[in-house]
């Protein structure tokens, strides 16, 4: 059986409620907030796309775009570059609030934990560390382009991706799905006010993605610090 396959048949139990793990049920969510608010030539960001699992789906439910993904990894990109040529444009970068190089901490025994901080780990990992190149939302994509969804998994760093977009985000407010809990991004000296705060300066309200899905009166900033402290959630979207 294929990876695709497996990840495909994994959401499907997901959405049916089977033997949910957290990180399930996010895919599952995340899938139907893609669902929601996409149409065939909705414009996508996929930054952080590790394997592409998230951009395949942004490409199946919006086919007449051309999506962006971004990679810092270089074993992971230099995959993704070859599967979607034709499909997205793939970058090897790091975004951020500005352009530059940086450290890199690629964790080779659990990729999806890498950063260009180290952060907190649920055991030893085996961290090699690579030089990666910075960018900005912002001065990567021309600000008549409309982007209508952000995927942010970046472990920690996801304030200063979205400080890079800042004047993306007051134009078009897209919808932006992303990762904020402890353990990652206190290391880039983010709390749950400071993230809140500049998405509501960029006109944004964030949610649950199960309470946005439902229809439900978004979080106002006591809720946001209160999912944070309380480790309840860490998967969020912000929307209009």
């Amino acid at each position: 059986m294929s990876p695709l396959l497996k990840n495909k048949i994994k959401k499907i139990l997901s959405a049916l409620g089977v033997n949910l793990t957290q990180n399930q049920r996010y895919d599952a969510q995340s899938l139907r907030i893609m669902r929601k608010v996409l149409t065939p030539d909705a414009v996508c960001i996929d930054v952080g796309a590790h394997k592409g699992e998230v951009l395949d789906d942004m490409i199946a439910l919006a086919p007449n775009a051309v999506h962006m993904a971004f990679e810092p990894i270089p074993s992971f990109y230099n995959d993704l570059i070859l599967r979607y040529e034709g499909k997205a444009k793939v970058f090897n970068l790091a975004l951020s609030d500005k352009a530059g190089s940086t450290t890199f901490q690629h964790v080779v025994s659990n990729p999806a934990y890498s950063g260009m901080k180290q952060r907190a780990y649920q055991q030893e990992e085996t961290i090699e560390e690579i030089k990666v190149e910075m960018a900005r939302l912002d001065d990567l994509v021309k600000l008549e382009q409309k982007i209508n969804l952000i995927k942010i998994d970046v472990e920690g760093a996801e304030l200063q991706v979205l400080k890079g977009a800042e004047q993306l985000l007051k134009k078009w407010k897209p919808t932006i799905i992303f990762e904020h809990g402890k353990g990652a991004s206190e290391f880039y000296g983010t709390s749950p006010q400071l993230l809140f705060e500049f998405l509501s300066n960029c006109g944004m309200k964030v949610s649950l993605m199960k309470s946005y899905l439902e229809g439900k009166a978004p979080m106002n900033l006591a809720d946001f610090i209160g999912q944070y402290e309380r480790e309840e959630n860490y998967y969020f979207v912000a929307h209009k």
